[in-house]
C-alpha cells in the first residue's frame, strides 16, 4: 500500500508522527534520565557506614555470646539445686582401668551408699545398674562425670536406679551433704645427699587439702580452693537458714550476688 490509513501519505521513515514516537526525535539509543538517577556516596562515607555496620554486628555477636554463657551458668545452677533436692541419692561412677582399657574405654562400676538409719554417715557401697528405661542406660562409658544423682531406686532381678543426671564436683561440694575438711598429705622430704645429710630437713607443708562430704565423698583441692569453697558453702547454708526462718524472704534477691558467683563457679567445672 502506497499510503497510510484511509489513503493518507506515509511519512518517510514509515512511522506516523513525523519520525518520532509521541512527536519526540529518535536518537541513536535511549536517552539517559539524569533527573531520576541516584548518586553513589563518596568512598569516605561508604567506608564509615561499613565500619558502623561492622561494630554493630560485633556488638550483637558479643551480646549473643554473653547470653549463651549466662544461660549455661543458669543451667548449672539449676543442676546444683537439683543436687540439693535429691541428695544423698548419689551414684559414684568408678572406672576399672587395665593395661588394655583406659580412660573412657574402661569398664565402669556404679555404686550408691544409703544413709545410716540414724541419718548420719553412709552405709557400705551397693553396686547398682542404670534401669533400661533410663536415657543414660547403655552409655555409662560416655559419662564424663564421676558422680550422678538419681530420683528412684528399684529392685527387680538386681538393684536399678533411674532418672539420673551427671553432677559436677562443685555441685556436690556446694549443695551436697555435710561438708568437712582435712589437711592434705605433705610431700615427702627431699632426698638426702652428702651435702645435706647432717642438716635437718625443713618441715614440709601440704599444698593440697581434702574436702569430705558425709565422710565418704572426697575431693583433693588446693588449700586456697579449700578455704574459698568452705566460705561459699557457709554463706549458702546461712542463706537457706534465713529462708527457713523467714519464708517470705526472696532468695533470688537477697542472695543475688552470691548465687551469681555460685553459678559462675559451677559453669567453670
Amino acid at each position: 500500500m502506497a499510503g497510510g490509513p484511509m489513503g493518507s501519505p506515509m511519512p518517510p521513515n514509515g512511522m506516523p508522527g513525523g519520525g518520532a514516537m509521541g512527536g519526540q526525535p529518535m536518537g541513536g539509543g535511549m536517552m539517559p534520565q539524569h533527573g531520576s538517577m541516584g548518586h553513589l556516596p563518596s568512598s569516605g562515607s561508604f567506608e564509615a557506614g561499613l565500619a558502623r555496620y561492622g561494630q554493630a554486628e560485633a556488638e550483637r555477636q558479643r551480646q549473643s555470646e554473653a547470653e549463651a554463657v549466662q544461660m549455661h551458668a543458669d543451667g548449672q545452677l539449676l543442676v546444683g539445686l537439683l543436687c540439693a533436692a535429691l541428695y544423698p541419692q548419689v551414684i559414684a561412677l568408678e572406672r576399672e582401668e587395665s593395661k588394655k582399657k583406659k580412660g573412657m574405654n574402661a569398664p565402669v562400676k556404679l555404686r550408691i551408699r544409703d544413709r545410716n538409719e540414724d541419718g548420719t554417715g553412709a552405709s557400705d557401697p551397693v553396686e547398682v545398674a542404670l534401669h533400661p528405661s533410663s536415657v543414660n542406660a547403655g552409655h555409662e562409658k560416655a559419662i564424663a562425670s564421676s558422680y550422678l544423682i538419681y530420683h528412684e531406686k528399684v529392685r527387680t532381678t538386681r538393684v536399678y536406679v533411674r532418672d539420673c543426671s551427671p553432677v559436677s564436683a562443685y555441685a556436690l561440694i556446694l549443695f551436697g551433704g555435710v561438708l568437712s575438711s582435712q589437711p592434705g598429705v605433705p610431700p615427702p622430704p627431699p632426698p638426702q645427699t652428702k651435702k645435706n645429710r647432717h642438716r635437718q630437713p625443713p618441715p614440709q607443708v601440704a599444698k593440697d587439702g581434702i574436702l569430705v562430704i558425709d565422710g565418704w565423698i572426697k575431693f583433693s583441692v588446693s588449700v586456697q580452693e579449700q578455704r574459698l569453697l568452705l566460705g561459699v558453702r557457709s554463706k549458702l547454708d546461712a542463706l537457706l537458714a534465713s529462708k527457713i526462718e523467714s519464708p517470705e524472704l526472696e532468695v533470688a534477691e537477697a542472695g543475688k550476688d552470691l548465687l551469681s558467683a555460685v553459678s559462675q563457679v559451677l559453669a567453670s567445672n
